[in-house]
């Protein structure tokens, strides 16, 4: 007996895609408020350029879901970067602190000869 399994297809953003949902993950942040991913992906359908043209190719318009997903990975990778940050500050201290460990001892070894 075969299995059927639901085929799904693996699509990847493309720079503009990204371009405009970080920017708006980044106004979300900066000015507190929450995206309704619904409204996200209406704004993305009537978005114009300079010349008055869709931004976005209705091939280009992205569901909720996959806006959801973008915004949560988004989220994942800048905290990280955050956290990344406070592990190196606590190495720079524990640096500092051998530093004058290493100048104590070598101190030590010069008065003992």
């Amino acid at each position: 007996m075969m299995g059927f399994a639901k085929r799904t297809k693996v699509s990847r953003l493309n720079e503009s895609q990204i371009q405009y949902l970080t920017e708006k993950f980044d106004e979300d942040v900066q000015q507190r408020i929450r995206w309704k991913l619904e409204e996200v992906s209406g704004e993305m359908q009537r978005k114009n350029d300079l010349k008055d043209r869709f931004y976005f190719t209705p091939a280009e318009f992205l569901k909720p879901g996959l806006i959801r997903s973008f915004f949560s990975r988004l989220k994942a990778i800048r905290e990280k970067q955050t956290e990344t940050v406070v592990v190196d500050e606590d190495d720079d201290e524990f640096d500092d602190n051998q530093v004058v460990e290493d100048t104590e001892q070598r101190n030590n070894l010069r008065n003992s000869m």
